[in-house]
C-alpha cells in the first residue's frame, strides 16, 4: 500500500512501515525480518497506531521500548555484567528516532571495547538519556560523570581479577565489579522508562522483548559463573591429563 502526501506542491509517494505479526515491532519498509525478534511476517500499520508513531515522514518510532529494572539487574548478574554491552546498544537503539544525527547502535556499544574513548560514549550516552528526560520533564537520577566514574572503577576491577588465583577473592571482585556497572544501568533505564511513558502514546509503550544476543550473552555468562565456581584444581588436573 502507498501513501501521497502534498509537500510544497509536489506530491511524494512512499511506502507505508510494516508491523511484526509476532511481536508488534514497527519495521522499515525495506526490512526483510523483524529487528526485534526476527519473524518474516508482517502486517499493515493501523491507521490510528500510525498517527500516534509519527507525524507522516516514514518514522519507524518503536513503541516496544520499556526494560524493567529487573530485567536490567537480573541479565546483568547473569551474565557477569556482560549484559551492559547490549544494554548499550539496544537503549541506543531505541533512542535511534529522537536524536539527531546517524545512529549505529551495534557500533556504538563497541566502542565500549576502545580504552579511554569507551568513558566517553558511556557520559555521551547517559547525557543523551538525561536530555530526552528533561525534554518530557522527567527528573534524572544519575549525572553522566558519576555513570562514568562507576564504569571505571568497575574496569580496573575486572582487570585487577585477572592477577588473582584465589577462586572466591575472583567471584567477590566479579560481584562488585558487576554491581558498579548495574547501578547506573538501573537507574538510567528508570528514567528513559519514565521518558518513553510520556513521550509515547501511554497506550501503546510496551516491554521490549527478549532478544537473541541478549539470551546468547546471559548464556555466556551463566557458563561463566559455572567456571568460577569450579575449584582451581579441578581446572590444573584437566589441564594436566591434555
Amino acid at each position: 500500500m502507498k501513501l501521497t502526501a502534498l509537500r510544497g506542491g509536489v506530491i511524494v509517494r512512499r511506502m507505508t512501515d510494516k508491523l511484526c505479526a509476532n511481536c508488534g515491532e514497527i519495521n522499515s519498509t525495506a526490512s526483510q525480518f523483524c529487528s526485534n525478534c526476527g519473524v518474516s511476517e508482517f502486517n499493515e500499520v493501523p491507521p490510528g497506531l500510525r498517527d500516534q508513531l509519527g507525524d507522516g515522514d516514514g518514522s519507524t518510532r518503536s513503541s516496544a521500548v520499556i526494560i524493567s529494572g529487573n530485567r536490567v539487574v537480573l541479565a546483568s548478574f547473569l551474565s557477569l555484567g556482560l549484559y551492559f554491552f547490549y544494554w548499550f546498544y539496544i537503549t541506543w537503539k531505541h533512542m535511534a528516532s529522537e536524536i539527531e544525527g546517524d545512529n549505529y547502535p551495534f557500533w556504538h556499544a563497541m566502542t565500549l571495547n576502545v580504552p579511554i574513548y569507551g568513558f566517553f560514549r558511556m557520559h555521551a550516552h547517559i547525557r543523551t538519556i538525561n536530555e530526552l528526560a528533561a525534554s518530557q520533564s522527567v527528573a534524572s537520577t544519575i549525572a553522566p560523570g558519576l555513570a562514568v566514574v562507576l564504569l571505571v572503577l568497575s574496569t580496573i576491577l575486572n582487570f585487577v581479577s585477572f592477577g588473582i588465583a584465589n577462586n572466591a577473592a575472583i567471584i567477590l571482585i566479579t560481584l562488585i565489579s558487576t554491581t558498579l556497572i548495574t547501578v547506573p544501568m538501573t537507574m538510567a533505564q528508570r528514567v528513559l522508562n519514565l521518558y518513553w511513558g510520556k513521550a509515547l502514546s501511554p497506550g501503546s509503550v510496551r516491554y521490549a522483548r527478549i532478544g537473541v544476543g541478549e539470551l546468547i550473552i546471559v548464556i555466556i555468562g551463566i557458563f561463566g559463573w559455572i567456571l568460577l565456581f569450579i575449584p582451581r584444581s579441578v581446572h590444573e588436573q584437566a589441564e594436566a591429563s591434555f
